[in-house]
C-alpha cells in the first residue's frame, strides 16, 4: 500500500450489545421479587401468604369451586391444596358444601370471616402493587396487567 493510499477504518462491531433489561425473563423476575416482597410484608398483618390470598379470591369469585378445580387453575398438586383448604377451614375462613352436580365433590365457599379478611386485605394487596412499581401511573399499571394476562392467555376482564 502506498503512502498516498489510506487504510480503511477498522470495522466496528455492529452487533448490538444486550443488557439484562432486554430480556423479559429478567424483567419479570425482578418485578416478581419486588411485588412479592411488598405483598408479603403487607399481608403478614392479615396472616395471609400469596397463595392463600389467591385461593380466597378464587373461592369468592367462584362460590362452589372444588379443590380439584383450584388445583387445575393454580397448577398445584392435590396434596398441597388439601392442606391449604384444611388450614382455611380451621381458621373459619372457608366452608364446604355439597356440590350440586357431583355428589363425590365438595364445593367451597367463603365464610363471613373469610369475606371480612379479604375485604381488609385487598387494599393492602393493591397498595403492594403500586409500591412495587412506583414509576408507573395507575393507567400504566392497568395496561401492564392487561398485557401480562394477554401474554399468558388469561381471560381478559374489566378492572373493578
Amino acid at each position: 500500500m502506498s503512502p498516498s493510499e489510506t487504510r480503511p477504518a477498522p470495522a466496528v462491531d455492529a452487533t448490538p450489545t444486550r443488557v439484562p433489561e432486554d430480556f423479559l425473563g429478567y424483567v419479570v423476575r425482578r418485578s416478581s421479587m419486588a411485588i412479592t416482597e411488598r405483598f408479603q410484608a403487607r399481608m403478614q398483618r392479615h396472616g395471609l401468604r400469596p397463595l392463600t390470598f389467591t385461593v380466597l379470591l378464587l373461592i369468592r369469585g367462584q362460590p362452589g369451586i372444588t379443590s380439584s378445580q383450584l388445583c387445575s387453575l393454580l397448577d398445584l398438586q392435590s396434596s398441597n391444596v388439601v392442606g391449604l383448604i384444611r388450614e382455611l377451614e380451621s381458621r373459619g375462613l372457608v366452608g364446604r358444601q355439597d356440590h350440586p352436580l357431583d355428589r363425590r365433590a365438595w364445593g367451597l365457599r367463603l365464610q363471613p370471616e373469610g369475606e371480612d379478611l379479604l375485604a381488609a386485605a385487598e387494599p393492602d394487596a393493591c397498595a403492594a402493587d403500586e409500591e412495587a412499581m412506583p414509576h408507573l401511573t395507575p393507567a400504566e399499571l392497568s395496561t401492564l396487567r392487561r398485557l401480562m394476562c394477554k401474554g399468558l392467555g388469561l381471560a381478559e376482564r374489566q378492572a373493578p
